[in-house]
């Protein structure tokens, strides 16, 4: 056991790679920049050699699969951001390269750079700002203000449906992953929490009586009961456009979704 929390620490620990030197000014480079640079180099390399020589007509096979991999990215990455954020799209999936390769490349004896907490923290700063710039573009700076305040959802809306997603989701798949999705659509509020289970028809059909104003069954456990008083006072808070909705999606996917009123949430 010792053995292997050594062996962790050590694949943990970030060295210093080498070390520049400007007079008496020593500036240690770690390890994770320069595979970051590695990576990053890989990227440029082979964005030159799939973009180069691009055509309209006759197109070459490495033109096809740079189109292929562009589309198959450009739809992932919309698919979870909304049309609405098309014009982050590209940072987005240059984000998802980096870190994607620079996984991979620790099949290879290299050390990830993203194990590394600077670089990480770099990542989240990157985005941090950006949904921030978006959001001003969007909103102006009166808006962008105003909703620095928060958006004020009831309390132990969220618990039920994460715990439900966890506990009726996952444990059909025994593992997988719970997704949740923030965003504005029109004059509402919508979060997402996803998991990699579908609903049978007799899910379906439980849910359908939980989420109904039929009268409760005395069967029903405390997380049926903990969904329906959830639906019951998003209804009652926001009106009856509003509330918890359980759907199947894509033949794969649990999406409950939770509709709030941007007026009367904010």
């Amino acid at each position: 056991m010792e053995r292997i929390s050594e062996e962790l620490m050590a694949q943990l620990n970030v060295e210093t790679a080498f070390t520049i030197r400007l007079g008496s000014l020593e500036i240690p480079v770690a390890e994770s920049t320069v595979i970051s640079w590695v990576v990053i180099g890989i990227i440029l390399v082979l964005s030159l050699y799939l973009t180069h020589g691009l055509k309209v007509r006759n197109i070459s096979k490495r033109q096809a699969l740079a189109e292929f991999i562009v589309t198959k990215l450009d739809d992932m990455v919309t698919g979870m951001i909304g049309e609405e954020g098309k014009e982050y799209v590209p940072y987005l999936i240059t984000v998802l390269l980096f870190i994607g390769l620079g996984n991979v490349i620790g099949l290879f004896g290299m050390k990830p750079p993203t194990k590394d907490l600077n670089v990480t923290a770099g990542l989240a700063i990157m985005s941090i700002v950006v949904v921030q710039i978006a959001s001003i573009r969007h909103k102006k700076v009166k808006g962008w203000l105003k909703s620095l305040l928060g958006v004020h959802v009831p309390k132990l809306i969220l618990q039920p449906i994460v715990e439900n997603a966890v506990e009726h989701g996952l444990s059909r798949v025994h593992k997988g992953n719970v997704r949740l999705r923030l965003f504005a659509e029109g004059d509402y509020i919508l979060i997402e929490i996803v998991n990699d289970g579908a609903m049978n028809e007799e899910d379906e059909q439980k849910v359908r009586r939980i989420l109904s104003e039929a009268p409760e069954q005395e069967q029903e456990g405390s997380l049926s009961l903990g969904i329906r008083n959830v639906n019951r006072r998003l209804r009652l808070i926001y009106g009856p456009e509003c509330g918890l909705f359980m759907e199947n999606r894509d033949g794969c996917y649990t999406v409950s979704t939770i509709r709030l009123k941007k007026s009367a949430a904010q």
